[in-house]
């Protein structure tokens, strides 16, 4: 009976020292709410020498296969491109796909923008853009004129992408 007692008191003790764990790297994940029209913008006048813009969804499988490898690329070469990760999540989820974000280890700058179709941010941002080939976990690369040098599409695989990017961000 004693240690029936003592198991008890430890359970509902428990609570009081237990802390609220907050991620110290919390800060290095940027998410940012931007209309189209200012994403465009920014993209349009970043003077870095390569820009990728990927299309990002934590609900789709391709895309959680990609992130790890874009991530990587992304934390070793971030002063030879950049880079702008396009969700469509809602504002109103940033807490959420920022848990996300961290639980996974990724770290790369997220925007959130108001247009909710695929198709008419890829019109918005890329007029040279073939969006009918494009899905979440595609991207395109840009040169610092902002002309496009690669774009991905949804029948490349995994590799293939990855050798599109190394190629013209190493």
């Amino acid at each position: 009976m004693k240690h029936l007692i003592v198991v008890i008191v430890l359970c509902l003790s428990l609570p009081l020292f237990s802390q609220n764990y907050v991620p110290e790297q919390n800060e290095n994940i940027k998410i940012s709410y931007l209309p189209i029209e200012e994403l465009q913008n920014q993209i349009s006048s970043s003077k870095s020498a390569i820009k990728v813009i990927y299309f990002y969804s934590n609900t789709c499988s391709a895309t959680l296969e990609f992130n790890p490898i874009i991530n990587e690329l992304y934390l070793k070469n971030k002063d030879k491109f950049e880079l702008f990760v396009i969700s469509r999540e809602s504002k109103r989820n940033q807490e959420a796909l920022n848990n996300y974000l961290f639980y996974e280890g990724l770290y790369f700058p997220v925007y959130l923008t108001n247009k909710k179709s695929f198709s008419a941010i890829i019109k918005s941002l890329c007029s040279d853009c073939n969006e009918d080939i494009m899905s979440d976990s595609s991207f395109y690369i840009l040169d610092a004129d902002n002309a496009v040098l690669a774009q991905s599409h949804y029948d490349l695989t995994t590799d293939e992408k990855k050798n599109l990017l190394i190629k013209h961000v190493k």
